[in-house]
C-alpha cells in the first residue's frame, strides 16, 4: 500500500520569516488519530548559512489542572526542561503551543496559561540534541528544498504526536518558503 492510501489531508506550510535574532517556528500539530509528514519544504539561508530543526514529540504526560494557570504538576516528568516547547491537547482536542519558563521537581511553569481540565495531554518536544531530532542544513545564501517521497522528508514518530519546525534566524535572512504537510491514518 502506498502512500496515498492512507492520505487524510493535506496543509500547506506558509512562508514565515522574522528580524534578525528572532527564531522561525512552525507547530504541526495532527488530530490524536493522524500522523504528520513533511514530503516537501524550501527554505532560504542568508550568507551565514542555517539549519533547519526539526524537534520530534520526545513524551507524553496525561495531567489534570483544577484552575487555570501557568504551573502545572505532571507526574513522573523528567528533569531539566526549562526552555523546552510543549504542546497541551485539551479532550475537545484544542491545543495550545508553549514553553517551559521554569521547573521545580514535577511542577513546570509555562509561558502561557493553560486552562483548567479533568483530562489533558501534555507533548514534550526533543531538543537540537536528542536522537529523534532532524537537522537540515541550509545552503549559504541559497535557497534549499528537501523533498522526498512517503513517509517524507520527516514523519511524526506517532498517530497525533506534534512536530516542531524551527530555524535560528541569527542574521534575520532564514525563512521558510513554503511547503506541503501530510497528514496520514498510520
Amino acid at each position: 500500500m502506498g502512500y496515498n492510501a492512507q492520505l487524510l489531508k493535506v496543509i500547506p506550510i506558509p512562508s514565515r520569516s522574522a528580524a534578525a535574532g528572532v527564531s522561525i517556528n512552525y507547530p504541526i500539530i495532527p488530530a490524536s488519530d493522524q500522523r504528520v509528514t513533511i514530503p516537501a519544504i524550501r527554505l532560504r539561508a542568508g550568507a551565514g548559512g542555517g539549519n533547519l530543526i526539526v524537534l520530534q514529540t520526545e513524551a507524553v504526560h496525561r495531567f489534570s489542572l483544577a484552575a487555570k494557570g501557568a504551573v502545572l504538576t505532571i507526574p513522573g516528568i523528567g528533569a531539566g526542561l526549562t526552555g523546552r516547547q510543549v504542546v497541551i491537547r485539551y479532550p475537545g482536542g484544542q491545543t495550545l503551543v508553549s514553553e517551559i519558563t521554569a521547573q521545580t521537581g514535577e511542577a513546570i511553569t509555562l509561558d502561557d496559561q493553560v486552562e483548567a481540565s479533568q483530562t489533558a495531554m501534555l507533548y514534550l518536544l526533543g531538543i537540537e540534541v536528542s536522537p529523534s531530532t532532524s537537522v537540515f542544513a541550509l545552503t549559504a545564501s541559497n535557497r534549499t528544498s528537501l523533498e522526498s517521497p512517503c513517509p517524507g522528508v520527516v514523519a511524526g514518530k506517532e498517530l497525533g504526536w506534534p512536530v516542531f519546525l524551527h530555524l535560528e534566524n541569527t542574521d534575520g535572512n532564514e525563512e521558510i518558503e513554503g511547503g506541503t504537510v501530510a497528514f496520514i491514518g498510520v
